[in-house]
Order: structure tokens, then sequence, then C-alpha cells
């Protein structure tokens, strides 16, 4: 839903900043973080290059974890097909040395030779057709750039399920979210466009996102020599839960 040119960019910023904020708070950031962290030390790569950024949450989280796992530095770029400049400077501002952002637009399939580092995808993937999620591996692979693609959204009964709860959770979460607006609450309390915007989105992210066979074809169709690409989920304990993962690296 987030990825509609029609929708405003401040209504776009109010779904994207809750589900950042989930994430944020959700079991999954660990094995993102380790498995984020494998990539970083196969490549050597220290700088994160964000693709799909959306409100700038999700990664900044995980870079600081990253950071305290690998005992150095990680700074991160944010990017997006539409960049949301408010949010991207509230996240910049948090972390000045650490974290930054292109204002301009940045096509996940045919990312600037200039952003240098290994890309990452959030919950975004899924967005994208096999032509055009074909197209960000290939870029990625003839770059030479280590890519990392986490969804944790699935095609599962269980995970259509959980979606009945987004409604609740957007009301019970929306007053800790930041920055504090009114335009906010009007929106999510008084006319609840935001709490059936998150529901709609992730019904319509569920039925979207990609299996692991779908993901090992996506990866099989890009014929580039010297680069590797692995493909899993990782379960997360006691919960009918997972991060799907796609990563793909140069090999020597």
């Amino acid at each position: 839903m987030e990825d509609l040119p029609w929708l405003p960019q401040w209504l776009r910023g109010y779904l994207t900043d809750f589900l950042h904020a989930l994430f944020d708070a959700s079991v999954h950031r660990s094995r993102v973080a380790a498995r984020l962290g494998e990539l970083l030390e196969r490549t050597g790569e220290r700088h994160i290059v964000d693709l799909c950024s959306g409100s700038g949450g999700g990664l900044p989280a995980v870079r600081r974890g990253l950071e305290e796992d690998l005992g150095r530095p990680v700074t991160v770029v944010l990017t997006d097909k539409y960049p949301n400049l408010e949010a991207f400077r509230a996240r910049a501002g948090d972390e000045p040395d650490r974290v930054s952002y292109v204002t301009e637009s940045v096509d996940a399939t045919d990312v600037p030779a200039d952003l240098d580092g290994v890309r990452t995808l959030f919950s975004a993937f899924h967005h994208f057709p096999p032509e055009q999620a074909a197209g960000i591996l290939r870029d990625a692979a003839r770059a030479r750039r280590g890519i990392a693609i986490f969804e944790v959204s699935e095609r599962h009964p269980a995970t259509f399920g959980a979606m009945l709860v987004m409604p609740w959770l957007v009301w019970l979460g929306t007053p800790f979210l930041r920055p504090f607006q009114w335009r906010r609450l009007a929106f999510t309390y008084g006319l609840p466009l935001v709490p059936l915007l998150v529901f709609w989105d992730g019904v319509v992210s569920c039925w979207r996102t990609y299996s692991t066979d779908e993901l090992r074809r996506l990866a099989d169709s890009v014929d580039v020599p010297g680069y590797r690409f692995e493909v899993g989920r990782d379960r997360v304990r006691g919960l009918p839960a997972a991060t799907t993962y796609l990563i793909g690296y140069p090999t020597p």
C-alpha cells in the first residue's frame, strides 16, 4: 500500500511509522541482526545502503545491535523511491555520525554506483513483481554488492490471522509514536484511516510475500558468475512466526 504513488506522503509516513515501530519491538530483530552481521563479515563491509526505507525505521535499531556484536562502527544511508525526508532527518538527527540519507529518489533496481555498501530491504521485497524483484538481485550481483532481504510476513494462516489484531495495536501504540502529531491522532481515532490501512496493507503483504521456493527461483534467474544467493527461514521459538531471508554476496 505504501508504494502507491497516489498515497499522500503524510499518510504513507503514518503507515510506515507504525510498521517500523512494530519491527523495532519484534522478536524477529535478533535473527535479522545475526544474518546481517554474517554478511558484513563475509563481505568486509561496514556500511549499509538501506533501500525502500519508508520512515527510516527498522535498520537503525538493528545497526546498534550490529555494532555491539561486531565491535566496530556500522554506518547506514537511508533511501527510498518516495523519500520521507522529515522522517529521514529525524532518524539521522538521532545518530548523525552513523545514519545519513539520500534526498533524491532511489530505484532499488538501479542503485547509483556511488552508493557503496551492503544493500538491505526490510519487509519491502514483496512490493515488487517478479521481473522487478529479479532486477533488484541482478543489479546487486552485477555491482558486486552484498544484499540482504528480510520479510516477516508469510502466506500462512497464522500470519493472516495475526493481521486481525493489527488495528488494535495501532490504536494502543499510536500515543507512543514520535514525532507526536495531532493529525495522526485524528486519522487513527476520529476517522480510523490509519488502522484500516495497516490492516489492509498487512493482508496484501502476506498474500504477496514470496515463499522460499519462489525466492530460490528468482535467485536462480540471476545468471551472474561469481555471485551466490542463500535463502531460508528463521523460526521464532515458541511462536507461529518466522523471518524469511534472501542473502546474496560475491564469491572469490
